[in-house]
């Protein structure tokens, strides 16, 4: 059904950001929200993998 509306790139892309919040972020979470902690570790590895920030095509003219 995935392929009806989504490339195989964008499956992979989805696959492997619930992977990373399944493993990485959940086991974590409650604790973190209890005890009021920012967790930079998961959002540099977020950051490594790609997740943060847009991406734009190279030929698009970006300002700001």
């Amino acid at each position: 059904m995935d392929s009806l509306f989504f490339k195989e790139e964008h499956v992979m892309i989805r696959d492997m950001v619930r992977n990373f919040a399944d493993d990485q972020i959940m086991p974590l979470a409650r604790p973190l929200d209890e005890e009021e902690k920012f967790p930079l570790e998961l959002v540099q590895e977020m950051g490594r993998l790609g997740l943060m920030g847009m991406m734009f095509p190279k030929n698009m003219v970006v300002r700001g």
